[in-house]
């Protein structure tokens, strides 16, 4: 997904613009209930592998019940975040 930042700078670039990218990095922790993380995670997964309904909510819930802490489970998202900005030259 990254790269598609980076065509769009040459685009720009190559149509005369002067573009100019900014990446982030971001990072968060979020506790949520139990189910409601069950919930997320077989949303997430369902149809990403063989297992589904309620065999992929099953073996979801048996890993996040190794993990939870009194009902909640920490949830740790890292990532990037990246804008491209331009000015149209003047002609």
């Amino acid at each position: 997904m990254a790269g598609g930042v980076f065509v769009a700078f040459n685009l720009l670039y190559a149509m005369g613009c002067l573009p100019s990218v900014e990446l982030q990095e971001v990072s968060w922790e979020r506790s949520e209930p139990f189910d409601k993380a069950a919930s997320f995670f077989t949303d997430y997964f369902e149809g990403l592998n063989n297992f589904f309904g309620t065999e992929l909510r099953r073996k979801i819930s048996k890993y996040l019940h190794t993990v939870a802490k009194d009902g909640c489970v920490i949830r740790c998202t890292a990532g990037r975040t990246g804008s491209v900005t331009w000015r149209v030259p003047q002609t």
